[in-house]
């Protein structure tokens, strides 16, 4: 009884939309194919955010190529059958179509999805809603819907001035010893609070090249972004996110201004920081010059992924001066092998029976998901987090 019944059986999530922000809730439907009847405890929704870590240790014979995933949020629903933490009495469902709605708030504390790094080292946390058929004595079915958690900063926080302007001198060597003089930059960036679906950055690089021996060819803006996991396998990893080269040509004892624009846009990850991981920025003006050393100035930045219009979330905490990355009090890491959150009770009665009879027992507990915690939805041109193709690991 049951061990072949995964086989005769399948189930396929849906939610209304691929991108969310903390808080919003989180509706859609479990469709469930059934072709011939079979034995169940219960049909479960589970909301998931999971970890994935790679890394490589050794080299030659000795290489190792190491994953971890880690599940450190888990919401349950169940829609039929048998509670999670209940007996595990099993009845049959007969063969038929079946739409279960569902829906959960995601939690307002979530953390937002992010994939840094790329080849042997990654960081990567990654949101899915999961439907599952809990067999008895035998395997259970199982499918996923992946979607991103989108982060937001308050209006107040994206509107206010964040313009800098950072002047400092470097010395430039060739072959690490010889002396090439000196050069001056004078940086100015006209955002350090940015979104990433409306934002684009102004630069300005005042260059002084009148004690320099070398040329400068470009100046290359970079904005680095480095993903800390702080449990587990602790593991730091950097890619560039965006690069803009500006050509120029400032010859020795000239100077120059310089001017470009660090257009953002795709799906980045967001700043935060937690008890879980971090995610930082930093943007990094180089000047290219030949044959010496590229000296490069360093500005944080606070990355978001939109601008939450209603601006009910909390203003960040301010960590270094006029850059605040954000404190998100992250949920409570879990154990792989962890016992899952309280049950949720499923959306009431009723649901949709396209063909077949409904399952018996269905839970009909009046459930109303939580309040929005943003109160508009989030941009749906980030549909997909994913790193540049030039992203790289150190």
């Amino acid at each position: 009884m049951g061990l072949f019944d995964s086989f005769r059986c399948s189930v396929q999530p849906t939610v209304q939309r691929t991108t969310f922000f903390p808080g919003n809730v989180i509706q859609g439907a479990l469709q469930v194919k059934v072709d011939k009847q079979i034995d169940f405890v219960a049909i479960r929704v589970y909301v998931v955010g999971a970890l994935f870590q790679k890394w490589v240790t050794g080299s030659g014979k000795t290489r190792r190529t190491h994953r971890l995933t880690t599940i450190i949020s888990k919401l349950s629903i169940t829609v039929a059958g048998q509670p999670e933490n209940g007996n595990r009495n099993s009845q049959p469902l007969p063969a038929g179509n079946y739409t279960y709605p569902f829906a959960t708030m995601l939690p307002p504390n979530s953390l937002p999805s992010f994939a840094v790094g790329s080849g042997s080292r990654v960081n990567q946390l990654h949101y899915y809603v999961e439907g599952m058929i809990d067999i008895p004595y035998g395997f259970d079915k199982t499918n996923v819907a992946p979607f991103v958690v989108l982060l937001p900063i308050p209006h107040g926080m994206w509107h206010r001035e964040t313009s800098i302007t950072k002047p400092n001198s470097f010395a430039v060597s060739c072959c690490c010893c010889i002396s090439k003089g000196s050069v001056s930059i004078r940086t100015s960036m006209s955002k350090t609070v940015v979104a990433l679906d409306r934002d684009s950055v102004n630069i300005v690089v005042d260059i002084d090249n009148s004690k320099g021996e070398e040329p400068v060819d470009a100046v290359v803006v970079n904005l680095l972004c480095t993903a800390t996991v702080k449990f587990g396998h602790q593991m730091s990893v950097t890619s560039r996110q965006f690069t803009n080269r500006i050509p120029c040509k400032v010859a020795p004892g000239q100077s120059q201004t310089v001017q470009g624009v660090l257009q953002l846009g795709g799906l980045a990850p967001a700043s935060f920081a937690s008890p879980i991981a971090d995610c930082e920025y930093i943007a990094q003006v180089e000047l290219d010059i030949p044959w010496a050393t590229d000296p490069s100035e360093k500005i944080p930045v606070f990355v978001a992924h939109s601008v939450d219009t209603s601006n009910v979330m909390p203003t960040p905490e301010q960590r270094f001066g006029q850059f605040a990355p954000m404190m998100e009090n992250a949920p409570p890491m879990m154990a792989p092998n962890f016992v899952s959150f309280n049950d949720v009770a499923g959306p009431p009665p009723p649901f949709a029976v396209v063909t077949g009879q409904p399952v018996p027992n269905m839970p009909g507990a009046n459930f109303v998901p939580g309040a929005f915690f943003a109160t508009q939805a989030p941009p749906q041109n980030l549909a997909e987090c994913r790193d540049e193709d030039d992203c790289h690991a150190t």
